[in-house]
């Protein structure tokens, strides 16, 4: 690694490349672009035409126009001039911004602008200079996740393509002179989208893919009478990582330091057993059941860590239940605090870091989802529901 960048702080979002290969900087673009879509699972959803030109780097992404400028890490703006879009029909949908390091094969993209954001920053930029508008780089928002969200939920005839005239329309001059704005001939802008999908966008697409999500049925033995004889069936929607060891007693890695109880059903009794010894208990009433998320009661996971947890279902006799083995990655625990801490009370850093987990990881999905420090949110108050009342077992 080249030693001018051993100090240099990248987002935590930045795509590494490896170092297998030299590439220039726009085929490290569509190296990241290819890594970010495989590491979603997007193969099969989302596909890229490269179409770019000597002057316009431009993308074809399903059957969107994404208008690509490239910057450093080291810039705070990015330069753009509207002289390739006057009057011209293949102008983009969208436009977004990829910080490149080609020395380290490192590309971070910070976000995507739309057409009718573009149309309010072009309206508040106090320059002259029309063909050399700064923008900056923090304009830019949603991350490459905002992209695909953008092309895989909205029909792309919706959102018109960024589109300047020589006629000034009377509500923009207005506009441009209120903000003393001296225009020497040209701009107007036509069917815009009137929406911001930022973060508004992430309401669906969180919805639907916490339903991807499915919990496990886990077996109540019925110890009264004869062990094995199975009398019922236990709806586990977290932890979610299970398998069976050899005396075919469930067992779920736990990968986090805190995670989450959670089950479809409300439950009479549940109790933590380590080393067979009983260290933690909870029994319900006739008028308080057990129900809903149940936080991680006693010392926090750490690598290694194994215990039982003993649940019985409400309507189960006292004798029966079912015994789940909790056992902590033998690698890394991730510390949920930590985690929150970096998210603060920043409603979209939290829906993109649950959304980007809930393949890869749905523990921490849940357990950020259901965490006590999430910010107020009318998306995620609604995600929360989905998941405990759409959620099934297998």
């Amino acid at each position: 690694m080249s030693e001018k960048n051993i100090l240099m702080q990248y987002n935590e979002d930045s795509i590494f490349a490896g170092f297998d290969f030299n590439y220039d900087k726009w085929n490290l673009i569509l190296e990241a672009l290819s890594i970010s879509i495989r590491e979603r699972d997007f193969q099969d959803s989302i596909f890229i035409k490269n179409k770019s030109y000597k002057n316009q780097k431009i993308l074809i992404i399903n059957k969107f126009r994404v208008q690509v400028y490239i910057c450093s890490h080291f810039d705070e703006d990015v330069n753009i001039s509207i002289n390739p879009w006057i009057k011209n029909k293949n102008n983009p949908h969208l436009l977004l911004a990829a910080q490149v390091d080609d020395e380290n094969n490192i590309v971070y993209f910070p976000g995507v602008i739309t057409g009718n954001e573009f149309n309010k920053l072009l309206i508040d930029n106090k320059s002259k200079d029309l063909n050399n508008i700064k923008i900056p780089i923090s304009d830019f928002d949603g991350g490459v996740d905002l992209l695909f969200n953008i092309i895989k939920l909205i029909d792309e005839k919706k959102i018109s393509k960024i589109f300047i005239d020589n006629k000034i329309s009377t509500q923009a001059e207005k506009k441009f002179k209120n903000n003393n704005i001296q225009v020497s001939g040209s701009i107007i802008f036509a069917g815009i989208l009137s929406l911001i999908f930022i973060p508004k966008i992430y309401q669906p697409r969180l919805a639907l893919d916490i339903k991807m999500i499915e919990g496990t049925s886990v077996l109540i033995a019925d110890n009264t009478r004869s062990i094995g004889d199975i009398s019922n069936k236990l709806c586990v929607l977290s932890p979610q990582l299970k398998t069976t060891d050899n005396l075919n007693q469930y067992k779920y890695y736990i990968s986090i330091d805190k995670p989450v109880l959670l089950f479809k059903d409300s439950l009479n009794e549940i109790m933590i057993i380590k080393d067979n010894k009983e260290i933690w208990r909870k029994t319900a009433t006739s008028d308080n059941k057990i129900s809903g998320p149940l936080y991680w009661p006693i010392k926090l996971f750490e690598v290694n860590d194994s215990y039982v947890l003993r649940v019985r279902p409400d309507g189960i006799p006292m004798g029966n239940y079912a015994d789940i083995k909790l056992e902590a990655s033998k690698d890394k625990i991730t510390k949920i605090d930590q985690l929150e801490n970096s998210l603060d009370k920043n409603e979209y850093k939290w829906i993109r870091e649950i959304n980007k987990n809930i393949s890869k990881n749905p523990d921490l999905s849940i357990a950020l989802l259901f965490s006590k420090n999430i910010p107020n949110s009318e998306v995620l108050e609604k995600t929360k529901k989905t998941f405990i009342f759409d959620s099934n077992c297998d």
